[in-house]
């Protein structure tokens, strides 16, 4: 490869680099990682006032992210663009249910869209760092009237649409041999094929 990119050794020596002012146009080498989890309950969350549990929780994932080893110039394709637009479509089918359903439901549907995926999960392992410190869905504010925060042990599934593949007759389901839950996983497979 013999394109010119701006990534430079190792991070001191890009985050230096960046640092100096030599010209008059903003250049920038190397920038921070950071960026913004977004969720959504499909039930309304108990507040934190009443000291109710929250339901056990479905959480339902994808990554909103991708990167490339050429500045600005990101093709996400099938793989990214599969997940986020079912999750986003699984959600817009479960929102049209009435409040009455979704209060009925005996567990509750999140939908997490995570950043920062593709740069070592950073989005997805900040959501487990905000469960474990009781700082999720929202961080502690003693001012305003907050969802009880919903931890690790209120998960009861995690349901991660990542690349889906390209579109074909062929369905393919990726989960865990030797769970606790392969016989629910065997039974919604052969409702699928049927």
């Amino acid at each position: 490869m013999k394109s010119h990119m701006f990534g430079a050794v190792d991070s001191p020596t890009c985050i230096r680099r960046t640092n100096y002012q030599t010209t008059l146009t903003p250049t920038a080498y190397c920038d921070p990682i950071g960026g913004w989890n977004c969720a959504a309950s499909l039930k309304p969350l108990p507040s934190k006032t009443n000291q109710s549990v929250p339901d056990p929780t479905i959480l339902v994932t994808a990554a909103i992210d991708s990167r490339s080893f050429m500045m600005s110039n990101t093709a996400p394709g099938d793989g990214l663009a599969t997940g986020f637009i079912t999750l986003l479509a699984v959600a817009k089918a479960l929102g049209g249910l009435s409040l009455e359903k979704k209060q009925n439901l005996n567990k509750n549907v999140m939908f997490v869209l995570f950043d920062g995926e593709a740069f070592d999960n950073i989005g997805s392992t900040r959501m487990v760092f905000d469960m474990k410190n009781s700082n999720f869905p929202l961080a502690v504010n003693k001012v305003m009237i907050q969802p009880a925060p919903i931890r690790m042990e209120n998960i009861e599934r995690i349901i991660e649409l990542g690349a889906l593949g390209h579109i074909t007759d062929q369905l393919y389901v990726h989960f865990d041999t030797a769970s606790e839950f392969k016989k629910e996983v065997d039974e919604i497979i052969g409702q699928i094929n049927s």
